[in-house]
């Protein structure tokens, strides 16, 4: 059986900014159609620990990352190797200013 990796599997059309972006201090939606991630690369510029919390959008949203805390002055790098598939797209939320957030990723078109 084939590995659906990023380095050979692309999902769905369209590919999330590779930019670094602030994650927003109040939930905001990443993606509104379903999406496949594949590596999210956050930064806490602060001085105090913050939280990132991602969900899909199904009906019942799954947790992604469930208020996973950041420490100060901190980057961390989450990796799924096979993609995580995030049913009718993705929500987040930072518990407050100063998280940055880069994600590789693609979702299907509106």
């Amino acid at each position: 059986m084939a590995s659906l990796s990023s380095s050979n599997y692309k999902a769905f059309p369209l590919g999330f900014s590779a930019e670094i972006q602030l994650v927003p201090a109040v939930a905001a939606d990443l993606a509104t159609k379903d999406a496949m991630l594949w590596q999210l690369n956050v930064v806490n510029t602060t001085a105090g620990a913050l939280t990132i919390t991602m969900t899909d959008k199904q009906a019942t949203p799954r947790y992604i990352l469930p208020a996973v805390s950041i420490a100060a002055n901190t980057a961390y790098v989450v990796s799924w190797p096979e993609g995580l598939f995030c049913d009718d797209g993705i929500n987040w939320v930072a518990s407050g200013v100063g998280l940055q957030a880069s994600v590789v990723g693609t979702y299907r078109a509106a």
